[in-house]
């Protein structure tokens, strides 16, 4: 009995033992209690604690794989972000800052109308969000702003939800690389915003965007990202949004989902969007880090969030979507095409939806 009190002790339960005479250092214990020493000796854990242990180590260990995966991809940025650093040519010195050279009254008559912002977003298959976005596009913007709709060959009703809100829609096939070619080349403004069809802009975007660009010294910007979990809670998505706005603002590496802002001149610059059906944006920032290190210029992360759904995450899994992230990144990054890597992420079935001419309306 001494040693299956000692045990119990050792696992801090508690027992209360009735003593029933004897000096100080003999005590007995009585039938019953023995009864119920010996029921709480081989008594289990409940299933309820079960399932709560179990559910905690699982969170756990998919905590541990999300930072790990994180961890790589950011490993990945950083190695791209030092050979490029390497990469450049001996004696190459850094192109100064060129400004066109405007007459007088083009700089008054510029100065007296701000410079237009069109919002580009390529759809396809996005009935149940497009609306939501272009709405609050709409009224999120301080000035007006053009809004250009680039389906790609959608077959619910993306194109009908969107059209009373958008000033030009457009179809093309061949991804989102070419939604994103057709979309610029149909756009009018001076200010080009990439923006994902389940990506919500914050207040004010259109302001933070042109003051941002104004400065000859930025290149590209981009949003700080949270993901939109008005329905979700979930640490792990914080997580990754911390971990996508570290990449942003210290390696200089947004992604699509932050929403991409440049100039007409900066993207033709650069040689426009590549008409690649995916990792389009990663092609287009990486290009511009590169260029901007030449002209002495920067990519730089706005303070302002966007609000980004994390339905990739939630539907596949957050662990799943990471680790897939990562070896895709890792795959382009030792020369697969993107064919290559669009057929392996949604399968060797996918192909480019067909398309046809642009379309434009109002």
């Amino acid at each position: 009995i001494h040693d299956v009190v000692s045990d119990l002790r050792r696992k801090n339960k508690s027992l209360q033992l009735l003593r029933v005479g004897g000096g100080p250092n003999n005590a007995g214990l009585s039938a019953s209690d023995l009864s119920g020493l010996s029921s709480l000796c081989s008594s289990k854990p409940s299933s309820k604690q079960q399932q709560s242990t179990t559910t905690l180590v699982k969170t756990a260990l998919v905590a541990a794989c999300v930072c790990l995966a994180q961890l790589t991809f950011l490993v990945q940025c950083f190695a791209t972000f030092c050979v490029e650093r390497l990469d450049r040519k001996k004696g190459d010195p850094m192109m100064p800052l060129r400004r066109k050279n405007v007459p007088s009254s083009t700089k008054k008559s510029k100065e007296k109308q701000p410079p237009r912002l069109s919002v580009i977003i390529p759809a396809h298959n996005e009935s149940a969000a497009i609306g939501r976005t272009v709405e609050k596009v709409r009224s999120a913007a301080r000035d007006p702003v053009e809004i250009v709709l680039v389906d790609g060959g959608s077959t619910d009703a993306t194109i009908e939800v969107a059209r009373p809100s958008v000033d030009v829609v457009l179809r093309a096939a061949g991804g989102r690389g070419q939604a994103l070619v057709a979309g610029a080349d149909a756009a009018t403004g001076d200010y080009l915003l990439f923006l994902h069809a389940d990506t919500l802009v914050p207040p004010d975007f259109d302001v933070a965007l042109c003051h941002a660009l104004e400065d000859p010294k930025t290149l590209l910007c981009a949003f700080t990202l949270r993901f939109d979990d008005s329905d979700n809670d979930d640490i792990l998505l914080d997580l990754v949004a911390s971990a996508a706005n570290f990449r942003a603002r210290f390696l200089h590496l947004p992604f699509g989902d932050q929403g991409l802002a440049l100039t007409r001149t900066s993207l033709e610059a650069l040689g426009g969007v590549r008409p690649i059906p995916i990792l389009e944006d990663v092609d287009l920032v990486l290009r511009a880090r590169k260029h901007a290190r030449k002209t002495r210029q920067r990519v730089a992360l706005l303070a302002p969030q966007v609000r980004t759904s994390p339905r990739r995450y939630l539907h596949s899994g957050l662990l799943k979507a990471n680790v897939l992230n990562a070896l895709l990144l890792l795959w382009w990054q030792l020369g697969a095409t993107p064919e290559a890597i669009f057929a392996t992420y949604y399968g060797a079935a996918a192909a480019a939806p067909p398309g046809a001419a642009g379309e434009k309306t109002k």
